[in-house]
């Protein structure tokens, strides 16, 4: 194991002047001085470039800079510092392969599409020969080409790429609720909406399984306290807590989405997760339903942008088979795990 910073992040410290600034504690931290490094050369170019340049152009930098950087990429082939380190690549105008090869794939989207020659018209056609989408508007067709032919202008923003190449298709969904009660029913009648033809639900609702969501888990919960001579002190919350006051949880308890369809009634359970959406109930009983009625189609979830938490989910029903191959042919990222 190493002891040391490795001569590329060291070099990065250098050329920021961060002398003496930072001590080796472990790989791990080193990952995320790499990351510092990458938020601390973004705040700088925001400081020196006009907001658009600094969104949709190309950062100025010195040769030895981007060297560096290229060092500290082969570095971090697998950790998250190389994403970053990969985007500020292509923010100061890098585009080798290596480089492309580890940026998001959101981000290498373009950058494929612009290599393999694709044009607006092309995408299109591929899609509506797919029966994903209808004709696009001359208005999306100039937007595409504008980001094929520099890829730049639209590295901050997928969820834009998502609603200009599918449009009515996509459908949105909050996975997680400041209301703390995630619509399962809400995403579960959306996609079914959203099929081509779609499909009409009634009376879809969402209520809880059991007659208390929330149960007091004190008595059960046990933590570990560190004590100044080193050792380990356990205790149950129940010991410690004041009274009148407890630690609920939802865990083991369910949502239960009913709906009904051609007259029949249905249901299906979802975990309660806290304010987290149980994607996977959603998306796997809305495929079931699919097959039940003899539909080739399926709902895919379309691949988290840089940098995000998750707590937004871009969906779409398609077939089944030709989807997956027609996104995997055009580079788009999607969630394959349901």
């Amino acid at each position: 194991m190493s002891n040391d910073f490795k001569p590329s992040t060291k070099e990065l410290f250098k050329l920021l002047r961060w002398y003496d600034r930072h001590s080796f504690r472990d790989e791990n931290d080193e990952v995320y001085r790499i990351y510092e490094v990458c938020i601390e050369l973004s705040n700088r170019a925001y400081k020196e470039h006009s907001e658009e340049i600094y969104k949709h152009g190309t950062w100025a930098a010195e040769q030895d800079l981007v060297d560096a950087l290229r060092e500290a990429l082969v570095d971090h082939p697998t950790d998250y510092a190389g994403h970053f380190l990969a985007y500020t690549l292509l923010k100061y105008g890098c585009r080798r392969p290596e480089t492309l090869a580890q940026s998001h794939p959101w981000h290498r989207l373009m950058f494929r599409w612009h290599e393999e020659g694709h044009t607006a018209s092309h995408v299109s056609q591929i899609l509506q020969e797919a029966g994903i989408v209808e004709q696009w508007t001359p208005e999306s067709i100039e937007t595409i080409n504008s980001w094929i032919q520099n890829p730049a202008l639209i590295l901050h923003d997928h969820i834009s790429i998502i609603y200009e190449l599918f449009g009515l298709r996509v459908v949105y969904a909050s996975l997680r609720d400041i209301g703390f009660e995630p619509r399962h029913d809400e995403l579960f009648r959306d996609l079914a909406k959203s099929a081509s033809p779609p499909i009409c639900l009634n009376s879809i609702s969402q209520g809880i399984e059991e007659e208390e969501r929330f149960k007091d888990v004190s008595a059960t919960t046990e933590l570990s306290m560190r004590n100044p001579d080193g050792t380990t002190t356990q205790f149950l919350i129940s010991d410690q807590r004041a009274e009148g006051i407890g630690l609920f949880s939802d865990q083991g308890s369910h949502w239960v989405v009913q709906y009904m369809l051609n007259g029949e009634t249905y249901q299906f359970r979802a975990d309660c997760r806290g304010t987290w959406m149980d994607v996977e109930a959603v998306i796997n009983h809305f495929n079931q339903l699919m097959d039940r009625i003899d539909r080739r189609e399926q709902a895919f979830r379309f691949g988290t942008g840089y940098h995000e938490n998750g707590e937004h989910g871009f969906f779409i029903v398609a077939d089944r088979d030709r989807f997956p191959e027609l996104a995997g042919r055009l580079y788009i990222p999607l969630h394959l795990t349901y």
